[in-house]
C-alpha cells in the first residue's frame, strides 16, 4: 500500500490526519505499507510506527517565494516515489486527500472522503468550485472510495453521483485516553465561581459558533462561563458577547481529557458533520453533550446526547440544562456508547474493506 499523506502537509493536527496517523499506527508491521508525506508540518509521533519506509522532510518555511517552490517539487517527488514502489510491485495508491497520481499503469487507487461541508455551504467558502471539481476527478477516477459514516456517504452519492457499490464506510475511533478515570483538575471556567461550558474545534461559519455568543447575550453566562479549545485565538469581534466571560486555550490530549471532565457540558452546536469526533471523546469523559439536530449526529451519538435546532437559541439554552442534570447513569450510558468507537475497530475495517474490495 502506497499513502500519499498529502495532509500531513496541510495539518500539523486536525481530524483528517489524525484518523490516518492512528490507522497508520495499528497497521501490523507485516503490511507492506508506504508513507509519502513529502514537506509534512504534522506534530505526531512517528518513532513508535513500523512502516516500510516513511518519505518526508519537516517543512517549518513561510514565504510566497518558499511556498512556491514546495508546491512544484512535492508532486514531482510523489511522482517518482510512487514509481518506485511500482517498481517493486505496489498496486495500491490511497489518496488522502483527493489527489491522484499521473502514472495509473494498473494502479487501483482508494480515495478518502469526510464530509461534504463545501457543497452544503459553498457560500462559505471561495474556493468551493475548485474543491467541488478536485473531488468530482478523485472519486471518477478511483476504484473505491471510503468515507466516515452512512450520511457522508449518502452526500457523496448525492452530489457526485458516486453509486453505492464504489463507496465503503469505516466510522471513526475514540482514543483510550480519553475516559472517565481521574479527577479534573477544577470545574470552574474562567472567573473561577462558575462552572464552564467547553468548545473544542473550528468556529466556521457553519461550525454555528454564533449560537453561544447568543445564547450567553441572553443570560447563559449568568450560570456558565465558556472555555473555547482550538480554532485559533478569539478574535476581538468574537470575545465580545462573552463579557470576558470566555477564554482559549491550546490543549493536548492530556489537557483536553481534563477539560472534558471538568465541564458541566460539551457543546457543538454545528449544523453539519461528516463525522464529529469531539462529542464521542466527551461522552467517553463522562461529559454530557448538546448538539445540533443534524443526520450524522443521530448516526454517531443515538440518543446519549441532548438535541436542539441549529438556529433555536431559546432551545440550545433549555438543551444546555437538560444535560447539565444527567445523572450518573445516564452519563455512564453515554460513556460506553462511546467505547464502541475505538482507532482498532477504524483501522481493522479500513484494511479489510479495502482487502475485500481490491484484494
Amino acid at each position: 500500500m502506497f499513502v500519499d499523506g498529502q495532509i500531513f502537509s496541510l495539518q500539523q493536527q486536525g481530524g483528517i490526519s489524525r484518523l490516518y496517523y492512528e490507522i497508520l499506527r495499528r497497521m501490523s508491521p507485516s503490511e507492506h505499507c508506504v508513507l509519502y508525506r513529502g514537506f509534512y508540518q504534522d506534530v505526531y509521533d512517528w518513532s513508535t510506527l513500523e512502516l516500510t519506509r516513511n518519505i518526508g522532510i519537516f517543512c517549518s518555511f513561510d514565504g510566497r517565494i518558499i511556498g512556491r517552490l514546495i508546491r512544484m517539487i512535492d508532486p514531482l517527488w510523489l511522482e517518482m516515489e510512487w514509481k518506485k514502489s511500482t517498481a517493486l510491485g505496489e498496486e495500491l495508491y490511497v489518496s488522502t486527500y483527493y489527489r491522484l497520481p499521473r502514472y495509473r499503469t494498473g494502479s487501483r487507487i482508494i480515495v478518502g472522503d469526510y464530509d461534504c461541508t463545501h457543497e452544503h455551504f459553498p457560500e462559505l467558502f471561495p474556493n468551493a468550485r475548485k474543491v467541488m471539481e478536485m473531488k468530482r476527478r478523485a472519486f471518477s477516477d478511483s476504484d473505491l472510495v471510503l468515507t466516515i459514516s452512512e450520511s457522508s456517504k449518502r452526500d457523496v452519492m448525492r452530489f457526485y453521483g458516486v453509486p453505492d457499490r464504489k463507496i465503503e464506510v469505516f466510522p471513526l475511533g475514540v482514543d483510550t485516553i480519553f475516559d472517565m478515570e481521574g479527577s479534573p483538575r477544577s470545574s470552574k471556567g474562567c472567573s473561577k465561581r462558575k462552572p464552564y461550558l467547553l468548545y473544542v474545534g473550528s468556529r466556521a461559519g457553519y461550525k454555528n459558533f454564533s449560537i453561544l455568543q447568543a445564547a450567553f447575550e441572553q443570560g447563559l453566562g449568568k450560570d456558565y462561563d465558556l472555555v473555547v479549545v482550538g480554532g485559533g485565538m478569539l478574535s476581538p469581534a468574537e470575545l465580545e458577547p462573552f463579557s470576558g466571560q470566555v477564554r482559549w486555550l491550546y490543549a493536548n490530549d492530556s489537557r483536553l481529557r481534563q477539560l472534558y471532565q471538568g465541564a458541566a457540558a460539551f457543546v457543538y452546536p454545528s449544523r453539519y458533520e461528516g463525522f464529529g469526533l469531539p462529542p464521542l471523546e466527551a461522552l467517553a469523559c463522562g461529559c454530557p453533550v448538546v448538539v445540533s439536530d443534524h443526520p450524522v449526529a443521530h448516526e454517531v451519538l443515538s440518543d446519549r446526547v441532548e438535541y436542539c435546532l441549529w438556529n433555536d437559541t431559546s432551545g440550545f439554552i433549555e438543551a444546555v440544562g437538560r444535560a447539565v442534570a444527567q445523572d450518573k447513569q445516564t452519563r455512564l450510558r453515554g460513556h460506553m456508547h462511546a467505547r464502541e468507537y475505538s482507532w482498532e475497530k477504524a483501522a481493522d475495517s479500513f484494511i479489510s474493506k479495502v482487502r475485500q474490495r481490491l484484494g
